[in-house]
């Protein structure tokens, strides 16, 4: 199972996902590659747009989490669509992931 945290104070967001969804086998389950391009889209916007810092960026295999801060008008955008994403996916698959935090 996915797990997903996603935690904001202030112009401070914390992104923490681990685990593999085990919908399908490794390199075709639909549910991975879902939350991967969600997390990855996020982090790939952060780290290219001006006004946005990132203060922890790690990722590996079935794990990825992210510290950012800065611009709240330029991070809600993406950070509302990486959310909207992972609890809509949440919601169609409840035995493949887990999100807590925001909703």
């Amino acid at each position: 199972m996915i797990e997903a945290t996603l935690f904001r104070s202030g112009n401070t967001y914390s992104i923490d996902v681990t685990g593999h969804a085990g919908y399908a086998p490794a390199g075709s389950d639909i549910i991975c590659a879902a939350v991967s391009a969600l997390v990855q889209s996020f982090a790939f916007y952060c780290r290219k747009t001006d006004g946005i810092k990132v203060l922890d960026d790690e990722a590996s295999e079935g794990m990825a989490s992210m510290v950012v801060y800065g611009d709240q008008s330029k991070i809600d955008p993406a950070y509302e669509m990486l959310k909207t994403g992972l609890w809509e996916i949440s919601l169609n698959f409840p035995k493949n992931i887990l999100v807590r935090g925001e909703k």
